[in-house]
């Protein structure tokens, strides 16, 4: 592998890993968040195909890799959202138009507890700390 290509690969895994760090927490399950994951599926993809000797194997693997970046990209900035936009009576269904209201206060709720149980001391410390 040339030198340049080792660059260019480097250079696109930093992108992949900023790119990763503006993607948002995960409230709900803080210990568990699809940002880790994606961490660490990119880190093993990468290291596992670093020494790719055949330049067109090489080629291929970077368009590829390439187009996963756009696609985070286009996730992390919700260019899907904003593109395929849901109309205003989804949200406000005929027959119980509070419903996602209620939906969206209870998962806040159940984050916020998430939240105070990780700033609680454990039992442990709290018996014997």
């Amino acid at each position: 592998m040339s030198i340049q290509s080792r660059q260019e690969i480097l250079h696109l895994y930093r992108h992949f890993l900023r790119t990763l760090k503006l993607w948002p927490p995960d409230d709900l399950r803080p210990n568990r968040s699809l940002r880790n994951v994606l961490y660490g599926q990119i880190r093993e993809e990468f290291r596992k195909n670093l020494n790719v000797e055949d330049p067109e194997i090489s080629r291929k693997l970077m368009e590829e890799a390439k187009m996963e970046y756009i696609a985070l990209q286009k996730l992390v900035g919700n260019e899907y959202k904003e593109k395929y936009a849901l109309s205003a009576r989804i949200f406000k269904p005929s027959k119980k138009p509070s419903h996602y209201k209620n939906l969206l206060a209870q998962l806040e709720k159940a984050a916020k507890k998430k939240r105070d149980e990780l700033h609680r001391p454990s039992l442990w410390r709290r018996l014997f700390g």
